[in-house]
């Protein structure tokens, strides 16, 4: 686990925090605990990188608004994330480092000012989960960790804020015995099946990359990236159509197969970028755009290919 200079006994003695907005995804919610811990009176509200894109929370977002795990907005005051595609151009308050996950950026500034011993054990897991570098062993039987980042859903905030108050006052342990959260983890477990019979179901294989489609997807449980990595290992890049909240448009995220058992160092962030450059965003390994009508797949196969064979 990457270790920095933590800066927050100087952070929390001389700026003040109104708000935290914080990504709606499990990286998000463990960030999210962090700072619980370093600011317990502070609101805590979740949005989503489309979110900070579209402008849709500006009216949020003011000089003393900390955000985490998002896109950059100029006009928040603090700001902390680890995205390649996020780094802020200009000199801004925070944290912002090339490591796994945001919530290592927020553990290592913060770790003077605030307990984090019951993240110690985690911030390795997170980084892996958030990454996409867990094992197939590490999906197919999943620790405690990795079962609460796969309830993790962006569509279920009020459970994404539980999470974080309970994780905030209690080990991880604790938190997955308490009995709503041990019932959702519970239910995931028992429809896994189901949902990697749909990935199989409505899936296309081209060449190195194989396209699944979620448009008709109804189970409440979210498809996490290791479903889809997890049945084609075989296949280098996995490319996932679903649903936009827009009509008319969909949402694209590309997936390099870390499952894969030979050399996939592939960079889908380059090629998200040729395919929509004002919306791409994420990692080299896991990132996304959306676009409105049709995806043109065999444009995006040969931009596939052609990195493959670089």
């Amino acid at each position: 686990m990457k270790q920095t200079k933590s800066q927050g006994k100087f952070f929390v003695e001389n700026y003040i925090v109104e708000r935290i907005i914080v990504d709606s995804d499990f990286d998000g919610v463990i960030c999210g605990a962090l700072l619980r811990k370093v600011f317990p009176k502070v609101e805590i509200i979740q949005s989503k990188a489309s979110e900070i894109q579209e402008g849709k929370i500006d009216h949020l977002i003011t000089d003393k608004t900390l955000m985490a795990d998002l896109r950059y907005s100029p006009l928040c005051g603090y700001f902390f994330d680890h995205h390649e595609s996020n780094r802020p151009t200009s000199s801004f308050i925070g944290g912002w480092m090339p490591v796994d996950s945001a919530a290592q950026v927020v553990y290592s500034y913060f770790r003077d000012v605030a307990d984090f011993s019951d993240f110690e054990p985690l911030i390795d897991d997170i980084n892996k989960f958030d990454s996409g570098n867990i094992s197939l062993e590490d999906f197919l039987n999943p620790n405690d960790t990795y079962k609460l980042a796969l309830v993790i859903s962006r569509d279920q905030k009020y459970f994404n804020l539980l999470l974080i108050e309970l994780l905030s006052r209690m080990s991880l342990g604790k938190v997955c015995e308490h009995p709503f959260i041990k019932e959702r983890i519970d239910r995931y477990l028992a429809l896994r099946g189901k949902m990697s019979e749909f990935v199989r179901q409505n899936s296309e294989k081209v060449k190195d990359t194989v396209f699944v489609s979620l448009n008709n997807y109804k189970l409440e449980e979210k498809m996490t990236s290791y479903v889809y990595t997890a049945e084609f290992t075989d296949s280098k890049v996995i490319v996932v159509e679903k649903p936009h909240e827009r009509e008319g448009w969909s949402k694209i995220r590309l997936y390099r197969n870390n499952f894969y058992p030979g050399k996939n160092d592939i960079n889908l962030l380059e090629i998200a970028k040729k395919m929509s450059p004002d919306t791409a965003g994420g990692h080299k390994g896991a990132c996304g755009f959306n676009i409105k009508g049709e995806l043109d797949k065999a444009r995006l196969v040969g931009y596939i290919q052609d990195a493959l064979k670089s």
